[in-house]
């Protein structure tokens, strides 16, 4: 997933991206992206 949305920042010209997974018993991650 991250991968990926650097690939669309990228072909976007820039910008900010924001990915997030969840896994069971209420866990959570997130993480901002930010491409030039």
């Amino acid at each position: 997933m991250i991968t990926q949305t650097l690939h669309e920042l990228h072909r976007r010209g820039g910008g900010f991206g924001l990915v997030t997974a969840c896994a069971a018993g209420g866990l959570g991650a997130a993480m901002v992206l930010e491409a030039e």
